[in-house]
């Protein structure tokens, strides 16, 4: 992981205004979602790739992107759309060129959003 990927993990801007725009007593429950989530479309994009089913990896991939930019794991989210577009296109090289990028950025992700949420306790 490059220092610009681990900068790009969480958009502050993007956290500041869910926060500011939503109940304060949601918030850590949309975070509690988006890790329950997070670790379902990991586990139906592991399934796709067993099964070289490229339309359910693309539909994942979509779902994790959607998902990522929505709650601002900018990181996450260039490696979903990457993964979806190379799905899309059936290109197992590029498939298998974007997946070994996709767990950091998941695993990234999943620790800064599991430290936000623990802080709000």
């Amino acid at each position: 992981m490059t220092a610009a990927d681990r900068a790009n993990t969480l958009d502050a801007q993007v956290i500041a205004t869910l926060r500011a725009d939503m109940d304060p007593e949601a918030f850590p429950d949309i975070l509690e979602m988006f890790i329950i989530e997070l670790s379902e479309r990991l586990k139906g994009i592991a399934l796709a790739l067993d099964t070289a089913d490229h339309d359910s990896l693309a539909r994942e991939a979509h779902s994790l992107k959607g998902m990522s930019a929505t709650i601002g794991a900018r990181w996450l989210n260039d490696c979903a759309l990457a993964l979806e577009m190379a799905a899309r296109a059936d290109d197992d090289k590029a498939i298998a060129a974007e997946i070994p990028g996709l767990r950091p950025a998941a695993e990234e992700t999943l620790k800064e959003m599991t430290a936000l949420r623990d802080s709000l306790d």
